[in-house]
């Protein structure tokens, strides 16, 4: 059985952002999710990704590593979308076993703002969230390939 000391902090933090919802979520969402918590949340609250300007606004090639070390260790799923090149993520029960357990070392601020960050991210359809996050953020739009 997996431990909450054997993931790296940022891991901890995405596994958390999955868990506080049912619904899975896109690699988009992930990305922009854990760039607001990156860029707004106090920094007592954890390790952040770091983030460059790419094709779809701030990107970090390290949510991609760490989602599929997550996945190899049976703590995320992910699921094809029909029709594209694209996964949606979400916890396995046992993802979701370890998150409560991360959950009583985690300021309960900090878990209510990364559920509040993730439910943003998912009731904005894709045009509407890149456009907030450039809007606020436009260093990170500078290589967009998205018009908004």
């Amino acid at each position: 059985m997996l431990t909450t000391g054997e993931l790296h902090p940022r891991q901890k933090a995405l596994l958390t952002f999955l868990a506080a919802g049912d619904e899975p979520v896109d690699p988009i969402r992930i990305q922009k999710g854990m760039f607001i918590f990156a860029m707004e949340a106090p920094a007592q609250w954890g390790e952040r990704y770091k983030f460059i300007p790419w094709h779809w606004g701030p990107f970090s090639v390290e949510i991609y590593s760490d989602l599929e070390a997550l996945e190899r260790r049976g703590l995320v799923g992910s699921y094809p979308v029909p029709g594209c090149s694209w996964r949606r993520y979400s916890v396995t029960t046992e993802g979701s076993r370890l998150a409560d357990q991360l959950a009583r070392y985690v300021p309960p601020d900090a878990l209510a703002y990364l559920k509040r960050v993730r439910q943003f991210v998912l009731e904005l359809s894709f045009r509407r969230l890149l456009a907030a996050v450039y809007a606020k953020y436009p260093a990170y739009a500078v290589k967009s390939v998205f018009n908004y």
